[in-house]
């Protein structure tokens, strides 16, 4: 979900399909505990586990953005839903106002012209402790994703420390090409912004149906998965050695999407069936 920077060599794989369980075998010696298991059975968020905005939640225009991205969107609570057995992440043409940062740190009042949703198990509100995080594991989520120019769905992880780099993106689809998986990495490197990224082609559109999204989090080694097939690996000391928490955003309009055109259809709906995480730890 932030710039791109320069990749470095590192070992990436590709793999064909083959039918997976859910989670992969465990290396040896280790195994598999469940952790998180959300499937927002409820009416609302549990607020234990989750936020609907990043931790510079601004109170006073009661919701955030990601301006490093340029996005067009504002992230407001009132944008999230649970219902159906799943949480709804609304995008709509509605302008409303936010803040964001100027060169200086001074806040500015800016008009945003579309508002939308997002979860995260990171803290409510400016460096507030994180909800939910893990260390190593595997993580999944069943989405449902829209389609349309200028929408930017993405399932992926930060630091807890709220440190960036490191990044882990599960999944990011552009709405003008719903066919293409993104899975990146970015990492620091001597102070260097680094990153490693793919795109995975599907046959078929993956907008409108419901698909899973996974990756298999180990020590010097990530492996991505789309519908339970591994499609990536990555073998990196540029891989994360320190707690992390999870993000689920529909932004609009930004650097790489592009803004929405008089073809994008609002309400736009990004939803999530479930997150289950299992953590990796020692013992047969």
């Amino acid at each position: 979900m932030f710039a791109i920077a320069v990749t470095v060599a590192i070992v990436i794989g590709f793999f064909a399909p083959s039918a997976i369980a859910t989670p992969p075998s465990p290396p040896a010696g280790k195994h598999w505990v469940p952790a998180l298991a959300e499937e927002f059975n409820g009416s609302s968020l549990d607020p234990t586990s989750w936020s609907t905005c990043y931790h510079w939640f601004n109170a006073q225009h009661q919701g955030c953005t990601n301006s490093g991205n340029n996005e067009l969107e504002w992230y407001k609570s009132s944008q999230v839903s649970v219902e159906n057995g799943h949480a709804t992440l609304t995008a709509m043409n509605t302008g409303t106002t936010g803040v964001v940062k100027d060169l200086q740190g001074n806040d500015v009042i800016k008009n945003f012209p579309y508002r939308s949703g997002m979860i995260s198990t990171g803290g409510s509100q400016w460096m507030d402790a994180a909800k939910r995080t893990m260390l190593y594991g595997f993580i999944e989520a069943r989405i449902r994703v829209p389609e349309g120019q200028g929408l930017w769905p993405a399932f992926w992880m930060l630091s807890a420390d709220y440190g960036w780099p490191p990044e882990i993106d599960i999944m990011e689809i552009l709405g003008h090409d719903t066919s293409t998986t993104h899975m990146n990495l970015h990492w620091n490197d001597a102070g260097n912004h680094q990153q490693a990224g793919s795109s995975f082609s599907n046959e078929i559109s993956l907008s409108g149906g419901w698909h899973t999204f996974a990756v298999d989090w180990q020590p010097g080694k990530l492996v991505w998965y789309v519908d339970g097939v591994p499609r990536k690996a990555l073998s990196s000391a540029g891989v994360p050695d320190r707690p992390m928490y999870v993000l689920f955003n529909l932004a609009v309009g930004g650097d790489w999407p592009g803004s929405p055109d008089s073809s994008t259809v609002f309400p736009a709906k990004m939803d999530i069936d479930y997150v289950r995480t299992y953590d990796l730890v020692d013992g047969a």
